[in-house]
């Protein structure tokens, strides 16, 4: 089995972190020598490792101490004997393809994680200048790969769309009691930040008052905007309509609490926890971004509106409430069939051999 090294940025624990978690569990079981490298470790991530991690390290920042960085970094290849790195994440994937090459890697693969709006032009021109490097690239959504084909001018034979998985819940309902409820509580899960669309909620909040829909918004995450969201809450008076949950790593508790789930962001890649809160058949709100119509066929599975439409997740929401997502079960069950583990592991095995 080859020896892999998973190289990221922060062990802030979002979408891309969860990711790297569960490929390198499986991977683990599978008899794979799994290592990880990381810029900086600021985030939970490390203490949610349930497998064998054979090795990790922190190199730090590239950009501030070169040296310090390849002399770190070339003696936990060499004595790992890593064959394949994955890179996730830019500030990681420049340091690991200016050198691993040279170290003895065999294989490295660069992910693409988003569509990348963010990006100025100085980002395109780093990536376009190491990515000769990159024996392949890897992308969570067809829109990712479309995307970066374009932008970064790469042949699309060496981009791989390969979907995140989700995982079924085991005995949700036996473990933790269902609460009922006659507010209707929508749910949001994701990191606090601008691109995720939060502050939209507040809007959505009057919105869904004037349709006469009692509602509570429970949200859970870590809140990298350092407490402006409560405030714009406070502000609006809408104090005993949100519940912040914190960071919590127990998401069954999560989607027990809730009854429709939403994700109103701006920016997305391929969002697991959308597959997640379908798996534990909570109906689900979106926006038109990313790989997220990959997942959602509107009106179908779930429904998609374009960013910041508050009267659409409002009417989605008042069909939700109204019961019109009751047939959604068969479509979520076949769509979820193409996100299924045993499926996207393949897809990891055969690109990592």
């Amino acid at each position: 089995m080859a020896n892999i090294l998973f190289f990221f940025s922060s062990t802030v624990v979002g979408g891309a972190e969860t990711n790297i978690l569960k490929i390198s569990r499986e991977l683990s079981k599978d008899g794979y020598r799994v290592c990880w490298c990381y810029l900086v470790n600021d985030g939970p991530l490390l203490q949610l490792v349930d497998f064998e991690l054979t090795d990790h390290l922190e190199t730090g920042l590239f950009y501030r101490s070169p040296k310090a960085f390849y002399k770190a970094y070339k003696s936990f290849i060499k004595k790992n004997q890593i064959d394949v790195v994955l890179n996730f994440g830019l500030r990681a994937e420049i340091g690991s393809r200016l050198i691993s090459k040279r170290l003895g890697v065999k294989k490295i693969i660069s992910n693409i994680r988003s569509t990348d709006d963010w990006r100025k032009w100085y980002h395109t021109a780093l990536d376009r200048i190491t990515k000769s490097s990159v024996d392949l690239w890897v992308s969570n959504s067809i829109a990712g790969k479309e995307v970066f084909q374009k932008r970064e001018r790469i042949d699309g034979d060496k981009i791989e769309v390969i979907y995140n998985f989700y995982e079924p819940p085991r005995n949700f309902e036996a473990d933790i009691e269902q609460v009922k409820s006659d507010v209707l509580r929508i749910g949001v899960l994701a990191n606090i930040t601008k691109e995720k669309g939060y502050f939209d909620l507040i809007d959505l909040s009057k919105e869904l008052d004037s349709l006469g829909i009692k509602h509570k918004f429970i949200y859970a995450g870590m809140d990298k905007l350092d407490g402006a969201l409560q405030i714009q809450i406070d502000r609006n008076g809408l104090s005993e309509r949100f519940e912040y949950l914190g960071y919590i790593d127990d998401k069954r508790f999560f989607f027990n609490k809730i009854d429709v789930f939403i994700l109103p962001s701006y920016l997305e890649g391929m969002p697991t926890v959308i597959l997640e809160a379908m798996a534990f058949s909570k109906p689900v709100v979106s926006t038109k971004v990313g790989g997220i119509p990959e997942i959602i066929d509107n009106g179908k599975n779930g429904y998609v509106c374009l960013p910041g439409d508050i009267k659409c997740f409002a009417k989605a929401i008042m069909n939700i409430n109204d019961g019109k997502s009751e047939t959604f079960e068969l479509a979520v069950e076949h769509k979820l069939k193409a996100f299924s583990k045993d499926i996207i592991m393949m897809k990891w095995k055969t690109v990592l051999s």
